[in-house]
């Protein structure tokens, strides 16, 4: 069986904005050079205050299918993280049967470092990276870098830390 290159789309929020459709405006560009066999959008329902029931992979898969995209898309929209984005593309790669060569995951700049070291820990594969930068206040990509990207490498090398963070934003809210 032939290996694929994938393409996985990570979402920012289930509301569409000029910055997401500028992100997938950017994605579609690359798209249109790279001979993808699949595109996996990843997100899920991450603010069913503001769009109950609309999931970020649906909202980004309905967008790029408005562009006439030919390339299929499944939608991971079961996600809520960084790490549940990337173990919910390996059950959706294993369970279409899909024999990856190379994954290429679109995201967020700040956090393509990050989305590497656990795309290599979870999928098995170092993917490509390739980040737009969406995140535009100083102080989130303070907080991206020095607490959110150690917490999730740890969290993706130590599943047990990750369900005991869940625990802790549940009891927040």
């Amino acid at each position: 069986m032939k290996k694929k290159i994938i393409a996985v789309v990570m979402g920012y929020g289930a509301i569409f904005h000029e910055g997401i459709r500028q992100y997938l405006n950017k994605f579609h560009e690359h798209s249109q050079k790279i001979q993808y066999s699949v595109i996996i959008t990843a997100g899920g329902v991450t603010n069913p205050i503001k769009a109950p029931g609309v999931s970020e992979a649906g909202m980004m898969a309905d967008y790029l299918e408005s562009l006439q995209l030919t390339t299929p898309i499944i939608r991971e929209d079961k996600s809520h993280s960084t790490n549940e984005n990337l173990r919910e593309v390996k059950k959706l790669l294993d369970l279409h049967n899909i024999k990856v060569g190379t994954i290429v995951i679109y995201s967020d700049a700040i956090r393509a470092f990050k989305i590497r070291i656990i795309g290599r820990i979870i999928l098995g594969i170092w993917p490509q990276v390739i980040g737009y930068p969406l995140t535009k206040s100083w102080k989130s990509k303070v907080l991206q870098i020095l607490i959110a990207t150690p917490l999730d490498i740890l969290g993706a090398l130590f599943p047990q830390l990750e369900k005991i963070e869940r625990a802790i934003l549940k009891l927040r809210k």
